[in-house]
């Protein structure tokens, strides 16, 4: 029986750390992506379970790290490996700042999210990178769906990764390569935490009680990734799934 394998991106923490860790605790081959300098623990066979590859540097480098990563090419022919059964793009960087004092560079690591998943999308396009019937599950925010002020560009990068997974579900259903997308609200991890400290308390309060349910934990979006990726939703494709506690309700 063939082994499962993903690539999680933003795998050194957080929500990309939940996804890597429990595909690796069903015996599924998790390659977990993440910056050059950061560390992750040892995978089940003692060694480094990641590719380190920094998402913000040219996206057609991204690209090709991937298709490599992937053995669709560089394998020798005697053992091919399968290509990716699912990819979960999970990093990114938020930016909370108004219009007026957004930088250039500012804007741009805000859209790194956006242009590190098109060329993700890009290489799961090419030959042997995913297997057919595979699922790419692609992370955006409530924020994409509501205004808040200073959270212009952050936004603009969300909806743009919602609007390249409807047409690269359509592009790539005749291999049935499903393309999928979760809006999350607030989830407790280290990006929300970094958020919240800046905050009066009075200020957290109220994005708490903006969340009919509370502040969700990365196990409950965790596991709305991993159903996009299971055959349970094999009809799903092309769709955004809020996971966000009532928060746009």
């Amino acid at each position: 029986m063939t082994t499962r394998r993903y690539l999680v991106t933003g795998a050194t923490s957080g929500l990309g750390k939940a996804v890597a860790d429990e595909l690796r605790m069903r015996c599924a081959e998790a390659n977990a992506l993440g910056r050059p300098d950061s560390v992750l623990s040892v995978g089940r066979h003692g060694e480094p379970p990641y590719l380190p590859l920094d998402l913000s540097l040219r996206m057609g480098w991204i690209t090709e790290e991937i298709v490599h990563a992937s053995g669709a090419r560089g394998i020798p022919p005697v053992d091919p490996l399968p290509g990716f059964h699912g990819i979960v793009h999970c990093a990114g960087a938020e930016l909370v700042a108004p219009l007026r004092l957004t930088s250039d560079e500012q804007y741009r690591a805000a859209m790194m999210a956006a242009d590190s998943a098109f060329a993700i999308l890009r290489a799961a396009a090419a030959k042997g990178v995913m297997a057919d019937g595979g699922s790419i599950v692609l992370m955006s925010s409530v924020a994409a769906h509501r205004g808040t002020a200073g959270l212009a560009a952050y936004s603009a990068g969300k909806a743009a990764i919602e609007a390249m997974t409807r047409s690269a579900a359509v592009e790539l259903a005749p291999r049935r390569i499903r393309v999928n997308c979760v809006a999350a609200g607030a989830f407790l991890s280290p990006m929300h935490d970094r958020i919240t400290k800046r905050m009066p308390q009075a200020g957290q309060d109220a994005y708490a009680a903006a969340h009919p349910l509370g502040i969700g934990e990365v196990g409950t979006v965790r596991d709305a990734v991993l159903h996009l990726l299971s055959d349970a939703a094999r009809w799903t494709t092309g769709t955004v799934l809020v996971v966000d506690g009532g928060y746009l309700a």
